[in-house]
């Protein structure tokens, strides 16, 4: 009786699946009535869950995120460069997002268009060699005295397919 009022409450969509030491648990009406939970996950309207098993294969991949400091005239500029692959090569009109937090600062999401063969402008173009497939943003001008970090970094292609985030935390510069 408990189990059909908890049901009658429900709105009958259920929570994410949890983990324990790496083992998938289903939860709420699909794991009641013994669902296979993935089945049970996708009928509910997904669920989340822990990795990217099922990977796009038209996203671009980032494969390698570094970053530096490039001073410029009396700013400094801070260069992330991707070392990248894409399959469907539509990466020109797409866009690099990701999030940029200051020491001791406020967040500032920030989107870039990517441009094949151009060299990227502060804070609104990356620049995209495909030859190489290396992908340069210059976000700034920024306080090179104090460390950064970029996260939820994602390459957005031309068609919409998402990169895996990426992370980076940049240290401050040390005056030579």
């Amino acid at each position: 009786m408990l189990l059909i009022a908890m049901l009658a409450c429900s709105n009958f969509s259920d929570p994410a699946p949890f983990f324990v030491d790496g083992e998938r648990h289903a939860t709420g009406v699909a794991a009641v009535f013994g669902a296979d939970s993935a089945a049970a996950d996708e009928e509910a309207g997904g669920g989340g869950g822990g990795g990217d098993d099922e990977a796009d294969p038209a996203a671009p991949r980032v494969t390698e995120l570094t970053a530096d400091w490039v001073p410029s005239g009396t700013q400094t500029y801070l260069r992330l460069t991707l070392s990248l692959t894409d399959t469907q090569g539509d990466l020109d009109g797409g866009r690099v997002i990701y999030t940029i937090t200051p020491q001791g600062g406020a967040a500032a999401d920030e989107t870039v268009t990517i441009a094949e063969g151009r060299a990227p402008s502060p804070g609104t173009t990356a620049g995209y060699t495909p030859a190489s497939d290396t992908l340069l943003v210059l976000d700034g001008p920024r306080d090179a005295t104090k460390q950064h970090a970029v996260t939820a970094l994602v390459v957005r292609d031309a068609a919409g397919h998402l990169s895996a985030e990426q992370s980076i935390t940049v240290p401050a510069r040390t005056s030579r």
